[in-house]
C-alpha cells in the first residue's frame, strides 16, 4: 500500500536564513579508508559509535561491488546471498545497515537491482511494489528506512515505516526525486530535479511539509552525485560542482560540503583531485569518496 506525502513547499525556513559561506577551518583530520586488497572505496555512512557502512571493488569491473561496515579497525564484508553487486549505503545507531544488490547475469539497473535491510546478520528484501528498481539508502534507530525507486512515469523517493511504503515527491520535480536519509526525529532528506533549470538541488522533508534548501552559494549545480548525509541536528552533507561537466569525471569542480547552522563550509580531502561527502553522525564526522591524482578511488573520514 502506499501513500502520497503531503505536498507543501516551504520555500524557507528559519535555520536557513542569513545562509553564509565559509571556508574550512583549521584542526579537521583526514583519514583515507581503504579496503584491503581493494582498488577503489568509497565510506557512505558513518553512525554515533564510529561504524562506518560503504563499498569496495573486488574484481575488474565497477560492477563487481560488495558492501562493508569498519567498526574498531575491522572490516567486514558485506555480500548479498547470489548477488554479484551489492552495496551498504545507511547504518542506524544499532547497527542495522540499508543498501542494494543485484543478481548475477544481470546488467546494473535493468529491472533487478533490489534493496536490503541487514539485521543481526539477516537479510530482508526491501522492494517497493510494482517498481522496476528500488534502492535503500537511510534507516534511523526506528528502522524508518528511505531511498529511491523507479517506475515507468520516473524516479520517486520513498519511506518504509512498519510495512508500509510511502512515495516522496517533490512537488514540481521534473519526474525525479530521492530520499537519501532519515534521523531519528523522522526528518528526510534527498534531491529532486527542477523542472525550469534541470538541475539537482536538495530537499527537507519534515512533518509532511518539503522545505527546498538553498544551493551552495556560486555552485554551477548542488547534489551532483546520488547520496548524501543527515544527522540528528539537521546538519546535511553532500556535494557540489563549482563548474561543468559536473560528476565523477569532472576532475577539480566537486567539492564536499557541510550545511550547519545556515553556514555551508566547503572542503576538500587534501590533494585530491575530487571529493565527494555521503554521510555524517551526530560530532558531525564526515564520511565520502575521494579520487587521487592517479584516479584511483579511497574513502576518507574527516573529523572536526
Amino acid at each position: 500500500m502506499q501513500r502520497q506525502l503531503k505536498r507543501t513547499c516551504l520555500l524557507a525556513f528559519s535555520s536557513l536564513l542569513g545562509l553564509a559561506l565559509s571556508a574550512p577551518a583549521g584542526g579537521q583530520t583526514y583519514t583515507t579508508i581503504d579496503y584491503p586488497g581493494s582498488p577503489a572505496t568509497l565510506a557512505v555512512d558513518i553512525n554515533d559509535f564510529g561504524q562506518i557502512a560503504g563499498e569496495y571493488v573486488y574484481g575488474t569491473t565497477i560492477g563487481q561491488r560488495n558492501g562493508f561496515v569498519l567498526s574498531n579497525g575491522v572490516f567486514t564484508s558485506i555480500t548479498y546471498p547470489g548477488a554479484t553487486f551489492t552495496r551498504a549505503i545507511g547504518i542506524n545507531r544499532y547497527g542495522d545497515i540499508v543498501g542494494d544488490h543485484q543478481k548475477e547475469g544481470n546488467n546494473i539497473g535493468m529491472g533487478n537491482q533490489f534493496g536490503y535491510l541487514l539485521k543481526n546478520g539477516v537479510f530482508t528484501n526491501v522492494q517497493v511494489p510494482n517498481s522496476e528498481l528500488t534502492t535503500a539508502s537511510g534507516i534511523n534507530s526506528n528502522e524508518d528506512i528511505v531511498g529511491w525507486y523507479n517506475d515507468k512515469k520516473g524516479t520517486h523517493g520513498f519511506l518504509l515505516r512498519a510495512g508500509v511504503y510511502t512515495s516522496i515527491d517533490f512537488p514540481g520535480a521534473a519526474a525525479f526525486t530521492q530520499a537519501w536519509k532519515i534521523n531519528d526525529s523522522g526528518e528526510i532528506v534527498g534531491r529532486y530535479t527542477g523542472a525550469n533549470d534541470g538541475k539537482y538541488h536538495i530537499f527537507i522533508l519534515s512533518n509532511g511539509s518539503f522545505t527546498a534548501v538553498p544551493d551552495v552559494p556560486e555552485a554551477f549545480e548542488t547534489a551532483v552525485i546520488e547520496a548524501g548525509g543527515l544527522n540528528s541536528n539537521g546538519d546535511i552533507v553532500t556535494q557540489y560542482c563549482s563548474a561543468k561537466p559536473c560528476g565523477l569525471g569532472s576532475v577539480g569542480d566537486v567539492h564536499g560540503f557541510l550545511l550547519s547552522g545556515g553556514v555551508y563550509t566547503t572542503f576538500d580531502y587534501p590533494g585530491a583531485a575530487l571529493t565527494m561527502a555521503f554521510g555524517l553522525n551526530s560530532y558531525r564526522a564526515v564520511v565520502g569518496g575521494y579520487q587521487d591524482s592517479n584516479g584511483a578511488y579511497h574513502g576518507y573520514l574527516r573529523t572536526p
